[in-house]
């Protein structure tokens, strides 16, 4: 039995050893949610020149969403390729939209801890050399689990 309680407390010991300076634990990240809507200046959508760049948005309300939909230039927030956002359970989700230059690039959000959310710009091929980098908007569904029920007020952007 003490032999047991020895390697319980090396455990204990080798886990704390992990820890951050002051005593904070091992930050963790993980991946949340689907992509939902995806705008981009490729595809002809000459609204997307007037809003950019955008700020992250967090949408956790309906009127959230209808704000952010008024406010897409040129009335364009009444298009159906915005039913995807409209068709969000903001009851059980909320969205995060986020903009950016794309090539090769790709979006995606993560959560830290319980309210630390981050709309994410991933490279996939750093070597490529674009010529042009359509600017491009996506909107991403999280669900409101990954956030300990809530939404977050804002959401951080990592390139």
């Amino acid at each position: 039995m003490r032999a047991r309680g020895t390697q319980l407390l090396v455990m204990t010991a080798l886990v704390s050893a992990c820890s951050l300076p002051g005593g904070g634990a091992v930050p963790w990240s993980q991946e949340e949610g689907d992509k939902v809507a995806s705008w981009t200046q490729a595809e002809d959508r000459p609204w997307i020149e007037e809003a950019m760049p955008i700020d992250q948005a967090v949408l956790a309300s309906e009127a959230d969403r209808e704000a952010w939909l008024e406010e897409v230039p040129g009335g364009a927030g009444d298009d159906e390729s915005f039913d995807a956002l409209r068709g969000v359970d903001l009851s059980e989700n909320f969205i995060v939209i986020g903009g950016y230059g794309r090539c090769t690039e790709e979006s995606a959000v993560t959560v830290s801890g319980d309210d630390d959310v981050t709309f994410e710009v991933r490279t996939e091929d750093e070597e490529t050399n674009c010529e042009w980098m359509p600017y491009t908007i996506d909107a991403w569904s999280v669900p409101l689990e990954a956030t300990g029920g809530a939404a977050p007020d804002e959401v951080g952007q990592e390139d």
